[in-house]
């Protein structure tokens, strides 16, 4: 199944299956190596995280955990602590072709709920662009992320895709 990013961020974190409250999503932890989430900032719990691997479900309107201790400090998580001394956004990024024209901003990522993999990058144009329309591109045509920007294959003659995720049930 598929989900927006967008429509996760803020959702509440309850442990399944009692539903005791772990905090609220903050924004995702991406490995750009990788090209998937890892974990998320929790809001309400300063400095805790909750790893994708321990995410057991998406229940209407929150996010469902594996247990109750799940939310975990960076010194929990090795292997996810230097993604956090040089975080990669994904949100709000710059997408430039490989040929070094600026395509616009990252509005919208659209997420892979098995395995946590970007799926594709809704981009919208700059505000000097206004005719230009909404490009979604499928993460094959992602070639690298920087800290500050994606870099993506596009060559201008490719219709945007037009998609419709699923929602999570």
């Amino acid at each position: 199944m598929l989900f927006l990013l967008t429509d996760i961020i803020g959702r509440p974190v309850i442990a399944m299956p009692d539903g005791t409250p772990l905090g609220t999503i903050d924004e995702p932890v991406f490995d750009a190596a990788r090209g998937k989430i890892v974990a998320y900032r929790l809001k309400g719990r300063p400095k805790h995280l909750l790893s994708t691997v321990d995410v057991s479900s998406y229940p209407e309107d929150a996010v469902g955990a594996s247990g109750a201790d799940v939310a975990q400090t960076a010194d929990d998580l090795p292997a996810i602590k230097p993604l956090l001394e040089r975080p990669v956004r994904l949100l709000g990024t710059t997408a430039v072709s490989e040929s070094g024209k600026r395509l616009g901003r990252v509005k919208e990522c659209t997420v892979e709920t098995e395995g946590h993999f970007l799926a594709k990058l809704h981009i919208v144009p700059p505000l000097w662009r206004p005719a230009a329309r909404e490009l979604i591109l499928p993460r094959e045509a992602v070639l690298r992320f920087e800290r500050k920007r994606v870099i993506v294959r596009y060559d201008g003659k490719v219709r945007p895709a037009e998609f419709e995720p699923e929602t999570a049930p």
